[in-house]
């Protein structure tokens, strides 16, 4: 069975609720590798730059993942910073499966 996270361990860094039944059908298999990569914008105001990679890191530590910033980069990550995207698609290792106890609480 997937890991799965709870969705009160989300609900400070992701603003749209998740619907339950996705979470329950379409949960992840465990060992997968997760980085969160965030768009960092320097024209960006300091506090909302702030606030949106301090958001975006806290989902990488509720996912038990890795963090990286793509900077310069705007709404498009993908365009202007793409080989921030493939290098960790690209250099990903499967981690080992969680035990039974961590993947019931999404880690």
């Amino acid at each position: 069975m997937g890991a799965t996270v709870p969705p009160r361990a989300l609900a400070p860094v992701v603003r749209a609720p998740v619907p339950a039944a996705l979470r329950r059908s379409r949960t992840l298999p465990s060992g997968l590798p997760v980085t969160v990569i965030a768009a960092d914008d320097p024209r960006r105001a300091a506090p909302r730059r702030e606030r949106w990679l301090a958001r975006r890191r806290a989902l990488a530590a509720v996912l038990g993942g890795a963090f990286r910033p793509g900077a310069p980069a705007g709404h498009l990550l993908v365009l202007d910073r793409p080989g921030d995207v493939a290098g960790p698609v690209l250099h990903a290792r499967v981690r080992p499966p969680l035990p039974e106890g961590r993947r019931a609480h999404g880690r």
